[in-house]
């Protein structure tokens, strides 16, 4: 996968809106899905870069998977961290319920914004925090990016900006 800013602008509006909340202590939960290793990673990386520019402190990057995720969010309170990045609303909702039943309070002990606000982060208790991009103009540019190479023809739009928007829920 080619670097794709409409795809990894995510991250950004996670970090700011953690910070804002007053996190300081940041970790980012990534997909375990091999398929999306590209993505995970970019995503990860465009989290980290943005938590760095706010002067967060960024703790190392893991993979949550349901067998780990309890385990993993004792260490981050025992580590002090305090905000979760996390790489999609699936990732989010799988720290949110390992930080509930490891008796953590989301948000007070733990805040957590996913990405994709995907119908479970409205239904989930706590409710996620999440990132929601414009897949329209996601597709419209995807399906631009497709018929120039079909057509032979350069990419005349350079990296288009695709809109995100911070959900504010009761995960942060």
């Amino acid at each position: 996968m080619h670097d794709a800013p409409a795809l990894t602008a995510g991250p950004v509006p996670q970090a700011e809106h953690l910070h804002e909340r007053g996190r300081r202590r940041v970790v980012f939960a990534a997909s375990g899905d091999l398929r999306l290793a590209p993505l995970v990673h970019q995503r990860g990386a465009a989290a980290h870069a943005a938590g760095a520019r706010l002067g967060l402190e960024w703790h190392d990057q893991h993979t949550v998977e349901g067998d780990n995720a309890r385990s993993l969010v004792t260490r981050w309170r025992d580590e002090g961290v305090t905000g979760v990045i996390a790489y999609d609303d699936d990732v989010a909702a799988t720290v949110v319920g390992a930080a509930v039943r490891a008796g953590a309070r989301v948000p007070g002990d733990l805040a957590v914004v996913g990405h994709d606000d995907s119908p479970l982060a409205s239904v989930l208790v706590p409710s996620l925090s999440t990132v929601r991009i414009d897949t329209g103009a996601l597709g419209r540019t995807l399906a631009q990016r497709a018929l120039d190479e079909v057509l032979d023809r350069p990419h005349e739009h350079g990296h288009l900006p695709v809109a995100t928007d911070l959900v504010r829920r009761e995960s942060t």
